[in-house]
């Protein structure tokens, strides 16, 4: 049988609140932030494709950091961020001309895809970790936690 070592408080709908998770919900909000503020102030001296390209990088950034579900939630936020205070005209969500709508479509698409793969390699990653935790505990159950791990490929014939 093995405990759950993480710590937790009181206070959601369910009875607790992970701190881990919500380290990781601030983590994902900062990136986020950082990013349209590092945006912001580039765009003048650089132009908007590297204010779009900071975007990119602060969805697949938050994908690394909280997984599939935050890499979503960024790359929506990202969208709106750079629609609103980015993409003429400044203060709305409207668009300037019809030819404007690619540019901003594939800076949308981009952020979503590459946030998606961070996301997914992330969640990947704690699932295998999730699987060599499950057998460990396996194989401790089954008295043998004090010798190596042997694969059946590699054992002698």
């Amino acid at each position: 049988m093995t405990t759950n070592n993480r710590k937790k408080v009181p206070g959601s709908r369910f009875g607790r609140i992970n701190l881990v998770s919500t380290w990781r919900i601030s983590a994902v909000a900062f990136v986020i932030l950082l990013s349209w503020f590092a945006a912001v102030m580039v765009k003048p001296a650089f132009g908007q494709v590297a204010a779009a390209l900071l975007f990119v990088l602060g969805v697949v950034t938050a994908g690394a950091i909280g997984g599939l579900v935050a890499a979503l939630v960024a790359a929506t936020a990202a969208f709106l961020l750079y629609n609103f205070y980015l993409a003429e005209p400044v203060l709305s969500f409207r668009i300037a001309t019809g030819r404007d709508i690619v540019p901003f479509l594939l800076f949308t698409l981009c952020a979503l895809v590459a946030g998606i793969l961070a996301g997914s390699l992330r969640d990947h990653a704690k699932a295998a970790e999730h699987s060599k935790s499950q057998l460990a505990s396996l194989l401790c159950s089954a008295g043998r936690c004090n010798q190596p791990f042997a694969s059946p490929i590699c054992a002698p014939l």
